[in-house]
Protein backbone atom coordinates (compact mmCIF):
# COMPACT_ATOMS: atom_id res chain seq x y z
CA UNK A 1 0.00 0.00 0.00
CA UNK A 2 1.35 3.13 -0.88
CA UNK A 3 1.38 6.88 1.09
CA UNK A 4 -1.59 7.96 -0.68
CA UNK A 5 -3.54 4.92 -0.30
CA UNK A 6 -2.81 4.68 3.45
CA UNK A 7 -4.07 8.41 3.44
CA UNK A 8 -6.65 7.50 2.19
CA UNK A 9 -7.77 4.67 4.37
CA UNK A 10 -6.92 6.85 7.51
CA UNK A 11 -9.38 9.26 6.46
CA UNK A 12 -12.32 6.70 5.58
CA UNK A 13 -11.45 5.70 8.77
CA UNK A 14 -11.87 8.31 10.54
CA UNK A 15 -15.00 9.65 8.29
CA UNK A 16 -16.26 6.61 9.83
CA UNK A 17 -15.58 7.23 13.65
CA UNK A 18 -16.97 10.20 12.98
CA UNK A 19 -20.20 8.99 11.53
CA UNK A 20 -20.10 6.54 14.36
CA UNK A 21 -19.96 9.30 17.23
CA UNK A 22 -22.98 11.37 15.44
CA UNK A 23 -24.98 8.64 15.39
CA UNK A 24 -24.65 8.27 11.55
CA UNK A 25 -24.26 5.02 11.26
CA UNK A 26 -26.55 3.77 14.00
CA UNK A 27 -29.49 5.53 12.02
CA UNK A 28 -27.98 3.84 8.57
CA UNK A 29 -28.33 0.40 10.04
CA UNK A 30 -31.77 1.24 11.22
CA UNK A 31 -32.37 2.01 7.67
CA UNK A 32 -31.26 -0.71 5.81
CA UNK A 33 -32.74 -3.06 8.68
CA UNK A 34 -35.89 -1.83 8.09
CA UNK A 35 -35.41 -1.02 4.05
CA UNK A 36 -38.20 -2.98 3.25
CA UNK A 37 -40.38 -1.44 5.80
CA UNK A 38 -39.86 1.87 4.14
CA UNK A 39 -40.04 1.58 0.82
CA UNK A 40 -43.46 0.46 1.90
CA UNK A 41 -44.76 3.50 3.47
CA UNK A 42 -42.78 5.50 0.69
CA UNK A 43 -44.99 4.05 -2.13
CA UNK A 44 -48.17 4.26 0.20
CA UNK A 45 -47.63 7.60 0.69
CA UNK A 46 -46.93 8.78 -3.08
CA UNK A 47 -49.94 6.19 -4.00
CA UNK A 48 -52.34 8.28 -1.98
CA UNK A 49 -50.74 11.94 -2.43
CA UNK A 50 -50.87 14.14 -5.52
CA UNK A 51 -47.18 13.61 -5.95
CA UNK A 52 -46.82 11.60 -8.93
CA UNK A 53 -49.13 13.38 -11.43
CA UNK A 54 -47.87 17.36 -9.57
CA UNK A 55 -44.61 16.03 -10.54
CA UNK A 56 -45.81 14.85 -14.08
CA UNK A 57 -47.78 18.36 -14.90
CA UNK A 58 -44.25 20.53 -13.57
CA UNK A 59 -42.70 18.22 -16.03
CA UNK A 60 -44.45 18.87 -18.73
CA UNK A 61 -45.08 22.50 -18.26
CA UNK A 62 -41.35 22.95 -18.43
CA UNK A 63 -41.12 21.07 -21.56
CA UNK A 64 -43.85 23.09 -23.23
CA UNK A 65 -42.85 26.57 -21.65
CA UNK A 66 -40.98 27.49 -24.78
CA UNK A 67 -39.02 30.36 -23.55
CA UNK A 68 -37.53 31.99 -25.87
CA UNK A 69 -35.41 34.62 -24.38
CA UNK A 70 -36.98 37.98 -25.39
CA UNK A 71 -38.76 39.73 -22.46
CA UNK A 72 -42.43 40.28 -22.79
CA UNK A 73 -44.10 43.90 -22.61
CA UNK A 74 -46.17 44.52 -19.56
CA UNK A 75 -49.21 44.43 -21.86
CA UNK A 76 -48.38 40.92 -23.09
CA UNK A 77 -48.03 39.77 -19.74
CA UNK A 78 -51.92 41.39 -18.95
CA UNK A 79 -53.07 39.43 -21.68
CA UNK A 80 -51.93 36.21 -20.79
CA UNK A 81 -54.10 36.86 -17.86
CA UNK A 82 -56.87 35.97 -19.87
CA UNK A 83 -55.60 32.86 -20.60
CA UNK A 84 -57.36 30.22 -18.20
CA UNK A 85 -54.62 27.53 -18.75
CA UNK A 86 -52.35 30.54 -17.23
CA UNK A 87 -54.62 31.63 -14.13
CA UNK A 88 -54.79 26.95 -13.41
CA UNK A 89 -51.20 27.91 -13.89
CA UNK A 90 -51.13 30.96 -11.31
CA UNK A 91 -53.21 29.04 -9.52
CA UNK A 92 -51.40 26.16 -8.61
CA UNK A 93 -48.09 28.17 -7.85
CA UNK A 94 -49.96 30.18 -5.57
CA UNK A 95 -51.16 27.07 -3.63
CA UNK A 96 -47.97 25.05 -3.92
CA UNK A 97 -46.13 28.53 -2.05
CA UNK A 98 -48.65 28.52 0.55
CA UNK A 99 -48.04 25.32 1.64
CA UNK A 100 -44.35 26.05 2.08
CA UNK A 101 -45.67 29.32 3.73
CA UNK A 102 -47.66 26.72 6.10
CA UNK A 103 -45.45 24.36 6.64
CA UNK A 104 -42.56 26.46 7.50
CA UNK A 105 -44.91 28.26 9.90
CA UNK A 106 -45.32 24.91 11.47
CA UNK A 107 -41.39 24.23 11.94
CA UNK A 108 -40.91 27.97 13.42
CA UNK A 109 -44.03 26.95 15.78
CA UNK A 110 -42.28 23.96 17.11
CA UNK A 111 -38.97 25.76 17.66
CA UNK A 112 -37.19 25.09 14.58
CA UNK A 113 -36.21 27.83 12.68
CA UNK A 114 -36.26 27.75 8.73
CA UNK A 115 -34.18 30.34 7.42
CA UNK A 116 -33.07 30.91 3.86
CA UNK A 117 -29.56 30.41 4.36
Amino acid sequence: MDEVEGDALERLLRLVELMNSKGVLSFLEAVVERWDDLLAVAADWIASSKVPSNALLIYEGLNKAGVDGTTPTLSQLIREFNDPAVRRGLFFLISFLKAIGNATERQESKGTQVTGK
